[in-house]
């Protein structure tokens, strides 16, 4: 790993900088923009975005505020080298060069017609004819993405006086417009960029989606519906559709699924995680600090401050409950959290943590709009839950149970129970046959048939609702909320003897259910049998027909 670091002028002392392995050292690293590409930049210069993959501004964060810099740096340095693993796609859209633009200014729409063909433009100036297809109306509705927007008007157009009621367009300009969509600009002076989209447009691919873990639905049935977008680019049907082109990467819906259906690849989270194990090898007090990376700038100055270790983030939207309670078991004191003042600001995967949190008393989590170090100091006072607690690399909500049940070691719950969406707590009622159904449509495991026995661990479930709507028997109630006394407990609902398979002694129907199935089918004996032995069995009546044997069984 290459890595470049700066002096500024003299203000870093060169003999810190000189102990860290494979440093090479600048005075002015902004100004001399050296000609070697490196991995991490210890300066977050935008005139470094070229030379370096990672920027992390070590001079103003860590040398000229703390004590042990040189010990600091190495390890800050060691943990953001871990976004260097992080594997980057990109996806791209094709846009074409027709534009629809709200304006009565003939000037401006005399510039657009030099890029675009067809230009549509909604206005009440008569002379724009000359110049593009001039509508004089009101836009009721657009859907679809950049490159290929279906508008609906109710319009006429000037020059012919026929009537206009859709459109097709590759991009939008409306001044005043609410809409985040890729293409869709709220000024005219954003044209300039529908300009450059002419030619297509790349960007990183800031999400990716795995059904297979997804709750949203099964054979057509809505479940999960905890996942969500401020700015509405997540869409619900049979699976989650989404506006990547658009995404402004914040990372809300990731945030909020439980499931990592849905992650973040502008910062994955296992690399998040692995990030906080790293900085957690600072054995003295310290704080994480979650920076907004537009607001990280706050922290700036030569005040000295206790020990931080920052985390810059693409956004506070992307921190889950997860985030927020493992630096506590790794060793942190506290966590600050400093946010920027952004459109698509919400939080609930931060307060959810910080609710769970308090619910043991935890009070170690602070959100400021401006870094005081103060702040810094006090959380520094507060002891960490525990230290080195190393969790398991499974799915978020696996995790989150395995940190509230270590939790639970050291500190009792203050509060117990929680009203928190995306958990719920199961009954059954007598009617339940242990017939697999519940544990069959289930997304996160939480509930399983095993051995005869229903089991169901709540911190698992999601409330999705899927198991109550399939259940044949109507035999499930779900309660929503979070219980820390059960949240991961392995809760036996039901237990029931189970019938034995003749053919190979499995265990695969209960009892109840067995009564019942036979009961349906008028097949008391063929119902034994499990579902790998039953296609035999039926070959061998055949074969036995076919050679002329008296089939024993059946009489």
């Amino acid at each position: 790993m290459e890595i470049a670091l700066c002096t500024c002028e003299g203000r870093v002392k060169r003999e810190h900088l000189e102990k860290i392995e494979n440093a090479h050292i600048f005075d002015r690293l902004c100004y001399e923009r050296p000609e070697k590409r490196f991995d991490i930049a210890g300066c977050s210069h935008p005139a470094l975005k070229s030379h370096a993959r990672v920027l992390v501004d070590l001079n103003n964060l860590i040398f000229l505020r703390q004590n042990d810099p040189a010990e600091k740096a190495k390890i800050i340095l060691k943990a953001y080298s871990e976004m260097l693993k992080a594997e980057i796609s990109f996806i791209d859209a094709e846009v074409e060069s027709s534009l629809l633009v709200r304006t009565d200014n003939a000037e401006f729409v005399s510039l657009l017609a030099k890029h675009f063909e067809p230009l549509y433009v909604l206005t009440d100036e008569p002379s724009i004819s000359e110049m593009a297809v001039a509508i004089r109306g009101e836009i009721r509705s657009i859907s679809g993405v950049v490159g290929n927007f279906s508008v609906e008007l109710d319009g006429v157009e000037m020059r012919t006086g026929r009537k206009v009621r859709s459109l097709k367009v590759s991009q939008i300009v409306i001044p005043g417009i609410k809409d985040a969509r890729e293409g869709i600009f709220s000024s005219e002076i954003q044209a300039l960029e529908a300009v450059y989209n002419k030619d297509g447009i790349v960007k990183v691919r800031p999400l990716s989606y795995r059904d297979g873990r997804c709750g949203i639905s099964f054979n057509g049935v809505n479940g999960c519906r905890l996942c969500r977008c401020p700015h509405g680019l997540v869409q619900h049907e049979e699976r989650i559709v989404l506006d990547l082109m658009s995404c402004h990467g914040c990372g809300l819906c990731t945030s909020l699924c439980p499931s990592d259906a849905l992650s973040l690849q502008i910062f994955p989270r296992n690399v998040l995680m692995k990030m906080i194990e790293i900085m957690s090898e600072y054995r003295k007090r310290k704080t994480l600090l979650y920076a907004c990376r537009n607001a990280i700038g706050r922290v700036y100055g030569e005040k000295k401050t206790d020990s931080f270790f920052p985390v810059i983030l693409p956004c506070i939207n992307s921190l889950s409950e997860v985030e927020l309670l493992y630096p506590l078991v790794r060793g942190f004191s506290g966590i600050y959290i400093l946010p920027c003042d952004c459109p698509h600001e919400d939080f609930e995967g931060v307060e959810r943590g910080v609710k769970i949190a308090r619910a043991f008393g935890i009070e170690s989590i602070v959100i400021e709009r401006d870094f005081y170090p103060d702040v810094v100091k006090k959380l520094n006072r507060s002891s960490p839950v525990s230290e080195g607690f190393q969790l398991s690399p499974s799915e978020k909500r696996e995790q989150l149970v395995e940190i509230i049940s270590h939790i639970k070691k050291h500190v009792k719950p203050v509060t117990e129970k929680l009203d928190l969406n995306g958990f719920g707590s199961l009954s059954i009622s007598d009617s339940c046959t242990l017939c697999k159904t519940c544990s069959s449509v289930c997304p996160m495991n939480a509930i399983k048939r095993n051995n005869g026995r229903l089991e169901f661990i709540h911190g698992l479930c999601i409330n999705c609702n899927l198991c109550r709507l399939f259940c044949p028997e109507s035999a499930i109630k779900i309660e929503n909320g979070l219980d820390l006394s059960e949240a991961d407990i392995k809760k036996v609902l039901k237990e029931e003897k189970m019938v034995k398979c003749p053919r190979c002694q499995k265990e695969h129907i209960s009892e109840s259910e067995y009564r019942k199935v036979s009961a349906l089918t008028g097949h008391r004996i063929f119902t034994l049998y499990c579902n790998e032995c039953k296609p035999v069995i039926v070959f061998e009546e055949l074969y036995r027909e076919i050679a002329g044997e008296r089939n024993e069984q059946n009489e």
